[in-house]
């Protein structure tokens, strides 16, 4: 058997079970981190470590080696707030490109925050409300116009699970009416894993669990779970919400959530 060779360019959060995952398959996993303190981590989990930053030029020893892989997934904050965000995303975008001579297949990380207000499936035209929001769906666009690799673009709605529990860092919850479009970081990677293991080209799929509770409930019930008091809840119908469904995702690849309910607790 051949074995697959994958960079995974941010290799913390969700890029490192991401990256266990697949050298558990069997394949080739080449990682970077910012910190030089995770370095030990990646060499324990089975990956080739590489220290890289984007500055917005990608920085660090053994460039070429790093990006000398079939597979590549992009897996890095937009730096939402960063004041150019926009540009320093395009230009960053535009450097990793660059150097993608060898690669065929990139996923990309993006997330739900490229969607406006309203219900949002993918062939919703986007209409991002931040700037990190536009910096993705321009980024996004970069990605797909190259003919030299296929993409498959991943909208993730807002991770959680493990170190991310939601009732940890909520002080005040805006409009408590509106509704949650969470993913578990177990789903968030065996999507990922499903993508790459199957090839699934040149798509795009919102990757969001299949229940929206409403905020109000849904932060409550977080903070009750770690024995904190409740936010406080603000009510505003003025502030715009929206509901992201994964119904394609469940139709074309016939995924089944893990965690398909955020009331649930989990991990």
């Amino acid at each position: 058997m051949v074995t697959r060779t994958i960079s995974i360019l941010g290799c913390g959060y969700l890029g490192l079970p991401v990256a266990e995952t697949l050298v558990a398959g069997g394949w080739r996993v080449r990682g970077s981190t910012t910190r030089k303190s995770e370095l030990a981590r990646l060499v324990a989990a089975g990956v080739e470590p590489y220290l890289l930053r984007l500055t917005p030029q990608v920085k660090g020893p053994a460039l070429h080696d790093f990006f000398c892989s079939e597979y590549m997934l992009l897996n890095f904050p937009p730096g939402r707030r960063r004041p150019n965000v926009e540009a320093f995303l395009q230009a960053s975008i535009q450097a990793i490109i660059a150097r993608l001579s060898g690669v065929r297949f990139v996923v990309f990380a993006s997330s739900t925050s490229v969607y406006g207000a309203g219900n949002a499936l993918e062939a919703a035209v986007p209409a991002p409300l931040t700037a990190s929001g536009r910096a993705l769906l321009k980024a996004e666009s970069q990605l797909q116009a190259c003919r030299d690799f296929s993409t498959t673009v991943l909208r993730f709605g807002g991770l959680y699970g493990y170190s991310r529990q939601p009732g940890r860092f909520v002080g005040a919850v805006r409009n408590g009416a509106a509704r949650v479009n969470l993913v578990h970081r177990d789903d968030a990677v065996a999507v990922t894993v499903r993508v790459l293991e199957d090839h699934i080209m040149n798509e795009v799929f919102n990757v969001v669990a299949d229940m929206h509770p409403k905020k109000d409930a849904f932060y409550r019930q977080s903070a009750a779970w770690l024995g904190k008091p409740p936010p406080r809840i603000e009510y505003d119908a003025a502030l715009p919400g929206k509901v992201v469904s994964s119904a394609k995702l469940t139709r074309s690849l016939g995924y089944r959530f893990i965690w398909p309910d955020p009331m649930v607790r989990a991990p």
